[in-house]
């Protein structure tokens, strides 16, 4: 097959060279079946119908050895065979393998190369926010690594839209149709006051946030606390995908402090990250 052609390794070369290199910094020996049986199912994936031939060809694996690990795959669906054109394809199945890798992971996974730096910078611990079944959750967040965190955890946390800096910048930049299903989420999870509080204050908070582009939390009533966040919006082509917020101390942070050395290098990494999205295309 001349699509199979062009990824064909050198005669001889051993499979592991196939295969993407080992981190450095793993505890235990990979399973080499394992990671064969991927490379396979990655090449059927790229290149459609493949013949036993080419597959041995372009991996430097026995042809009993594919045969055995393809015929598996049949076994589990992943993978049929081209009775007309004499090869094998995957399946619709291979869909499965991706169904838990969301937006919310691919925009974690561009956004983590900015995010530690900018933590190590600053000191403060760093979280990113996106959306999950109608709410607004930290996924991610460098407060175990950060010297300065606060003493309590917010990985997995639901952000309050009223009151939290992430959640007020999902209410706020979040498209319409998006953040009337926030508010109604959130407004069928809390009690009437709360609920009442939501909807008076939404338009001056969505107001204030837009102007200032970025937001920062609000105390809840009768709540003391010791810790602010200021969050701001992170945009993949325009659209909101996230909410990058830091926490400290508000003691410590106030007026031109925290511009300076929380705010400013904040929306610096959100310029950086979109920057780079934007030069992907």
């Amino acid at each position: 097959m001349a699509a199979m052609s062009e990824r064909r390794w050198p005669a001889g070369e051993a499979v592991g060279d196939a295969i993407p290199q080992l981190s450095q910094t793993m505890s235990f020996q990979p399973v080499e079946s394992v990671r064969r049986a991927l490379l396979l199912l990655r090449m059927l994936n790229e290149h459609g119908v493949a013949k036993v031939r080419d597959l041995a060809t372009d991996t430097g694996l026995p042809k009993a050895t594919i045969v055995r690990m393809l015929e598996t795959m049949i076994a589990e669906g992943y993978v049929t065979r081209d009775e007309c054109l004499g090869g094998y394809s995957v399946t619709s199945q291979v869909k499965a393998l991706s169904s838990g890798y969301t937006v919310s992971h691919q925009v974690l996974a561009a956004a983590r190369a900015h995010i530690h730096p900018l933590a190590d910078r600053i000191l403060w611990p760093v979280s990113v926010a996106t959306v999950e079944k109608d709410q607004v959750v930290v996924k991610f967040s460098t407060s175990p690594q950060s010297c300065l965190s606060y003493p309590f955890n917010v990985l997995g946390e639901v952000m309050d839209l009223a009151h939290n800096a992430l959640g007020r910048v999902w209410l706020a930049f979040a498209s319409q149709e998006l953040s009337d299903r926030l508010v109604a989420r959130q407004i069928g999870d809390r009690c009437a006051a709360v609920r009442d509080e939501l909807l008076a204050s939404r338009g001056a908070i969505v107001a204030q946030v837009r102007q200032q582009g970025f937001a920062k939390s609000i105390p809840i009533k009768n709540l003391k606390t010791r810790h602010e966040f200021v969050a701001m919006p992170l945009r993949k082509r325009g659209r909101l995908v996230a909410a990058v917020g830091v926490g400290y101390y508000a003691s410590a942070m106030q007026g031109k402090r925290l511009s300076e050395t929380v705010i400013d290098p904040l929306r610096q990494t959100v310029d950086a990250i979109e920057a780079e999205w934007s030069a992907a295309g």
